[in-house]
């Protein structure tokens, strides 16, 4: 256990924040680059989405603050690694179980008054494979640590409503010249700095034109339409209603991380998106899609989506195609057995006669799609946490499907690799006890050179094989397309008074 969390005598140390309000007009965007673009670990919960209330908040920081870890779990082995500037740990703990109680040893006080949900804490992604932790079995081992977080005691946020940003800092009493002094180096940072674009730089345009990098499939197709056959024929015959199935591709990318990123969100802009950077594997998320906010009080809302359709060529054709999803009597119904599904979750750990339904089967827009979307809301019963409230919902239901438990048998037998990441979870735990995590669909991971990505669908009992592969390979197709063959934006940092420094990817 590092020193951070314990003092002297093994008493729970009293951590609590400060907080600065940011006088910038810099775009959060560009503030990342210039802030943590060189960074071996840095993270940016991103909302580029922020109409009609989605997406009120940005969240960016990395793992450089005096209190800092970064955390990664393995499922298989069971051991949590935690690294900091005390050295290195192990324990043998859940990841749910780890960083429950290291948020509940705290004796955390939140002297900040910015008006923000995350207040310092855990920020990371969570694996498919967490499943085995969370009711699920221990099938497929994935190739990235099964979790990744760290903890940040220093963060920039950027409230999107209000236009207002925040520096905010986690101390140690006695340690309040800390955050000054670091408050003050994120606004001399910002002032003295500026962002000039690089030559751009294609994936394509470097490789060899005679043969270009393509996307692989993991699974043949001969493969995915047995696997829609064996859903078929248990959804027909068994209490199970329908699947989830996944199909992954790969491919070989050598270009900026970050650069990509910067590119695809202008024209994937969603509420709920993500860059996190953890050393050689990044993962750049465009997810529409929330799995769990939960505030401070114990108020929890999951809002899955199920069924979408691109924007239209013009004004007529983009309000005809929103109104024939919202009367699709199919997407309606697989949306409503999801929700479904993540009310039953909820019942695990929320109070009697507190779950409902805000809405259901709202049809809403972002910049590529329509995409409906269901609310459902409970309150956590006295002794439970925002750690066993995500845990409760995870894997989402939407990447499931009803009921969970056999959708995730039939999944581990007609599946045959891991998913990882890209059936996971990107967010953060809070100290003050919020949490607010994403589903991780229109989601690329890159490690080394090699990049992945995966699409997915709802199978059940009257699906058409042939349709439903034909959908499998048409999703997130752009997506592809738009990584091997977009210039990325990269950037140099030029400081007034020092030489130019590069983005490090």
């Amino acid at each position: 256990m590092i020193a951070l969390l314990v003092a002297d005598g093994g008493h729970p140390a009293r951590l609590r924040t400060l907080c600065r309000k940011l006088d910038t007009e810099i775009p959060s965007e560009a503030c990342f680059e210039i802030l943590y673009g060189r960074s071996e670990t840095a993270f940016w919960l991103d909302s580029s989405s922020h109409t009609d209330g989605q997406g009120r908040y940005s969240f960016m920081g990395d793992a450089s603050g005096p209190l800092s870890e970064t955390i990664s779990y393995n499922v298989e082995t069971g051991l949590v690694r935690t690294h900091s500037v005390a050295g290195t740990s192990i324990s043998r703990d859940t990841i749910f179980d780890f960083i429950n109680r290291r948020i509940e040893a705290i004796g955390f006080v939140d002297q900040c008054p910015a008006p923000v949900p995350f207040k310092g804490g855990y920020v990371g992604y969570l694996g498919y494979e967490l499943k085995a932790d969370c009711g699920g079995r221990r099938t497929h081992v994935s190739g990235q640590p099964d979790a990744q977080f760290v903890f940040a005691d220093r963060i920039v946020a950027f409230d999107h409503q209000t236009r207002t940003a925040w520096m905010i800092c986690v101390i140690e009493p006695g340690t309040e010249q800390v955050a000054e002094a670091w408050f003050s180096a994120v606004e001399s940072a910002l002032k003295n700095n500026y962002l000039v674009a690089k030559p751009k730089f294609s994936a394509l345009n470097e490789s060899d034109p005679n043969n270009p990098p393509r996307w692989q499939p993991r699974q043949s197709e001969a493969d995915l339409v047995r696997a829609v056959d064996r859903v078929r024929d248990t959804a027909g015959r068994e209490v199970l209603r329908e699947v989830t199935l996944s199909s992954s591709w790969s491919a070989t990318y050598d270009g900026p991380a970050l650069g990509i990123y910067q590119k695809l969100r202008g024209s994937q802009s969603v509420p709920f998106g993500a860059f996190l950077r953890f050393s050689d594997l990044k993962v750049l998320s465009f997810s529409p899609e929330r799995m769990a906010i939960i505030t401070r009080d114990g108020k929890v809302r999951s809002e899955p989506a199920r069924g979408s359709v691109p924007r239209g060529a013009s004004p007529a054709h983009d309000e005809d195609l929103k109104s024939r999803l919202q009367n699709n009597q199919q997407s309606r119904a697989r949306n409503l057995n999801v929700a479904e599904l993540v009310a039953s979750d909820l019942r695990k750990v929320c109070r009697m006669g507190t779950i409902r339904a805000e809405t259901l089967c709202v049809v809403e827009s972002l910049s590529a799609n329509h995409h409906m979307v269901s609310r459902i809301s409970g309150k956590l019963r006295g002794d439970e946490t925002a750690v066993t409230g995500v845990r409760a919902l995870f894997p989402a239901g939407s990447v499931v499907g009803p009921p969970k438990q056999p959708a995730l048998d039939i999944i581990d037998e007609i599946e045959s690799a891991p998913r990882g990441i890209l059936s996971g979870s990107v967010g953060y735990f809070s100290l003050d006890g919020a949490a607010d995590f994403n589903v991780c669909v229109r989601t690329i991971v890159i490690e080394g050179d090699q990049a992945s990505t995966a699409s997915a669908d709802s199978i059940v009992a009257l699906s058409s094989p042939a349709a439903e592969i034909k959908d499998l390979m048409r999703k997130e197709e752009g997506l592809r397309t738009a990584l091997l063959s977009e210039a990325p934006l990269e950037f140099e940092t030029v400081n007034i008074d020092a030489p130019i420094q590069a983005s490090a990817e």
